[in-house]
């Protein structure tokens, strides 16, 4: 597993963005804003070059794309955590012992 900024244009979501209430997406936002990231890292596995999908942090992720929109230069990348295909099933045993 590697920690790594990764721009959000480069992610792919299959939770769409009307699953979270708007204004909890933009607070967070905003506060990813003000403090120049996110706390808690997203986990992606890469699919190609450039290229990831999301294995956990939905929310996060999807308040990271409107913060991105509130302000493209300083929203456009993400704190992830980047597991490869080895390490991906047990991530998902981990994800699963924690309630994620």
């Amino acid at each position: 597993m590697e920690y790594r900024l990764i721009d959000v244009k480069d992610i792919k979501c299959v939770t769409p963005r009307s699953a979270y209430y708007e204004e909890d997406l933009n607070a967070l936002a905003i506060s990813i804003l003000e403090v120049d990231g996110l706390l808690r890292p997203i986990i992606l596995k890469s699919v190609g070059l450039d290229s990831y999908e999301l294995i956990e942090g939905d929310f996060y992720y999807l308040a990271a794309v409107v913060a991105r929109e509130l302000n493209p230069r300083k929203g456009e990348m993400i704190n992830c955590f980047v597991v490869t295909s080895k390490e991906e099933g047990a991530v998902l045993k981990q994800l699963g012992l924690l309630g994620v």
